[in-house]
């Protein structure tokens, strides 16, 4: 007889490795599944995204085009004040416009330094530091080493620890207002709605720029400042086009233009990019808030 061997069993153990392959395949489905999850999640936020994008893209164009229409069929002078926060409707999605004049503004390279302080003394910058900082700016911005009377070259950058000096060369945005000794984001954000770098001129336009340049003109007239008022030329233009889709993402679109005066390239765009948050929060009429020409400095905004 043969005799057979017999193979002892452990009940139960094929049961348990059923169950920890379910449990391994149900985590990797999981995985899967999560993964799945994310992705399409992600490609809807970049979907929405570009939607909202292409929305204040096309708004911005649309409103440079308006603003060129207007113009060009109006009267000599036109008032552009409707523009000034308007909703134009791209497919399904509001786009909140803003345009405004950067002609009439301040010209941060061409403004006289006196002009400068008295536009600092009427955010709350004290008399003297608006002096200090006007030649701050001015220092800033030429092109030679000559330290004005309370200016600042590269020696005064060297001693203040500052890892910059002065850029002995034109701004090229607002923002490098920040690279200046001295200037603090409070005083930057204040006095930016009423600055360009674009203008190119040492005028301003008091009546159809912000309606807070006002204000300026008294303080101008007893501090003897002549030839820096003059019209609008109605030729540089900024825009922000803003859209929001209604699953609330937003976008937002700046740009500053110039009128050619060439039909076959009636705009030229001078910068498009995305506003600045802490800067492009602060508006004009913010701003004015700060304004003090009338009841003198407001020293906590210097700190």
């Amino acid at each position: 007889m043969q005799m057979r061997s017999r193979v002892p069993t452990r009940p139960g153990f094929a049961l348990i490795a059923v169950f920890w392959i379910v449990m391994v395949v149900g985590l990797f489905a999981a995985i899967v599944a999560a993964r799945t999850g994310f992705d399409i999640e992600r490609s809807g936020a970049a979907v929405s995204m570009g939607r909202a994008r292409a929305a204040a893209d096309g708004a911005a164009e649309e409103a440079a085009f308006q603003v060129i229409g207007r113009i060009s069929t109006g009267p000599a002078v036109v008032s552009l004040a409707d523009l000034v926060d308007f909703v134009i409707q791209v497919d399904d999605i509001p786009v909140r416009v803003s345009i405004v004049d950067e002609d009439s503004k301040v010209d941060l390279n061409g403004a006289q330094p006196e002009l400068l302080a008295i536009l600092l003394q009427t955010v709350g910058v004290p008399v003297g530091d608006s002096r200090t900082l006007a030649d701050h700016i001015t220092d800033f911005r030429d092109e030679d080493d000559l330290k004005r009377a309370h200016g600042a070259e590269a020696a005064e950058y060297r001693e203040a620890n500052s890892v910059a000096g002065p850029k002995n060369a034109p701004f090229d945005t607002l923002e490098e207002l920040g690279q200046v000794l001295g200037m603090t984001p409070k005083i930057v954000a204040a006095i930016v709605p009423f600055l360009t770098v674009h203008s190119g001129r040492s005028q301003f336009d008091p009546d159809t720029g912000p309606p807070e340049y006002k204000i300026l003109v008294d303080s101008i007239g007893a501090a003897g400042l002549g030839a820096v008022f003059a019209p609008s030329r109605r030729r540089i233009f900024s825009v922000t086009a803003t859209a929001e889709l209604p699953n609330g993402t937003v976008f937002p679109r700046r740009g500053v233009f110039r009128i050619t005066g060439d039909p076959r390239q009636p705009v030229y765009w001078l910068n498009w990019g995305v506003p600045d948050r802490e800067l492009s929060s602060t508006t004009p009429s913010a701003a004015s808030r700060s304004l003090t020409s009338a009841r003198g400095p407001s020293p906590a905004l210097f700190k």
